[in-house]
């Protein structure tokens, strides 16, 4: 099995623009709401090619709705279980990115703030997650 790489954040709730899957946050467990099909359909969807060297290269558009980066290392761990590869996808695979539209940081006190352009919290989730937060052209 091949694991996608993640580009993203914490989430308590995390909506794909192409709404395939929703992913909630409740209490101490992650439920996923169907459909959350994700890469395991992913051959079969026309958005997604095989460019010139045999590398797969798909990426989604994310939505995020976040109240803190506690639980970014849980929903990582959920998330990275159901981005596994299925052995039929086609050879050269690279891992899927899950490219950030707007982030939205919640406070149950203090009400909503935006942080999109907060690089504080760009940095934080940068190394919580490992990964690389980078913008949506």
């Amino acid at each position: 099995m091949v694991r996608s790489k993640l580009v993203g954040d914490a989430t308590l709730v995390a909506l794909l623009s192409s709404a395939d899957a929703v992913y909630q946050e409740t209490s101490a467990d992650i439920r996923l709401t169907a459909p959350c099909i994700l890469m395991r359909l992913v051959s079969s969807r026309p958005q997604y090619e095989i460019d010139g060297t045999g590398q797969f290269r798909p990426a989604w558009r994310l939505r995020i709705l976040a109240q803190s980066a506690d639980r970014c290392r849980a929903i990582e761990a959920r998330l990275g279980a159901l981005l596994e590869v299925p052995l039929n996808v086609p050879a050269g695979l690279v891992g899927a990115t899950l490219r950030i539209v707007e982030m939205r940081q919640v406070d149950s006190q203090e009400g909503a703030g935006w942080i999109t352009s907060d690089q504080g919290t760009v940095a934080t989730l940068e190394t919580i997650w490992n990964c690389c937060v980078r913008p949506v052209s």
